[in-house]
């Protein structure tokens, strides 16, 4: 297309030079009507003509494009303002929550239920809540939209870790309860025993999406650092275990935390950084 309009220029140039060195009078014949011009006029005129009628062909497609480009802002302009909207909507929903979460966690703190570092449920609490979440699914229908999915987790220690004093043990215990409430699923439990190990509780998961779950929060800490309180970064990993139980089975609670332990177990003598979920079986 440049190289149409270069040459298209080039031949306007050319004839306009022509038509200035030329300036004798011709006879032009028009439907009968006979009149002497000088030859440049002609040339002009007809260049002029050829210019109008390619301006002619040209308009249809370039008041379609112009058509099509308006419609198009439009719509932008609809989608910018829906987007707006919905984001007014989310984040008034998100303050709902908020507030929710801050009325619920004024009350478990009155009850004495959260440990004081993270702020999580009390790791003691666990094996109540075990024992009532499987009696849940007890009352429901067998199938796998009625699991009870546990997982244990600590961080991986560093090299150095002996030199940490208790104050910087306790930012980094922090920062793994807001990184672990930030990847839990909505309706999660979290409990941390005020020793570094944090745990999980959740419900409605197959074996498949529990260990994909699982994966998903080990990959949380390993892909991206920790931000401590102090304004320094932290890279963690964890060691993580779950186990995951369904109706049928017939699980005491005991037996759920015990076959979660085994899978921390396994998870740490396969080396850092690594998950292991079994599913666990009554007997």
């Amino acid at each position: 297309m440049p190289f149409l309009i270069i040459l298209a220029l080039a031949i306007a140039l050319g004839t306009v030079l022509f038509a200035l060195q030329n300036t004798t009078r011709v006879v032009i014949s028009f439907f009968g009507t006979q009149f002497q011009e000088p030859l440049a006029f002609v040339l002009l005129i007809t260049l002029a003509i050829g210019i109008l009628v390619g301006l002619l062909v040209l308009s249809p497609s370039v008041i379609r494009r112009s058509l099509k480009i308006s419609s198009q802002k439009k719509h932008i302009q609809d989608l910018d303002y829906e987007l707006q909207v919905k984001d007014q909507e989310i984040a008034a929903e998100g303050q709902k929550t908020d507030g929710v979460r801050a009325r619920a966690q004024d009350i478990l703190t009155a009850a004495s239920l959260l440990e004081p570092t993270t702020g999580l449920l009390k790791g003691n609490l666990l094996v109540e809540a075990v024992r009532f979440r499987l009696r849940q699914t007890d009352n429901g229908a067998a199938d796998a939209a009625s699991s009870v999915c546990l997982y244990l987790l600590e961080a991986n220690e560093s090299d150095d870790s002996a030199a940490v004093d208790q104050a910087q043990r306790q930012h980094l215990q922090r920062a793994i309860a807001e990184r672990l409430r930030r990847v839990s699923a909505e309706g999660n439990w979290l409990y941390h025993n005020g020793k570094g190990q944090f745990a999980c509780l959740a419900t409605g998961l197959d074996t498949k999406s529990a260990n994909d779950y699982g994966e998903a929060i080990r990959a949380a800490f390993a892909d991206e650092a920790l931000q401590l309180e102090n304004g320094t970064t932290q890279p963690t990993t964890i060691s993580m275990g779950g186990a995951i139980a369904y109706p049928s089975q017939a699980l005491e609670a005991s037996t759920l935390i015990q076959k979660t332990y085994d899978a921390l177990d396994q998870a740490k003598r396969r080396g850092r950084n690594r998950f292991r979920l079994v599913e666990a079986q009554g007997g």
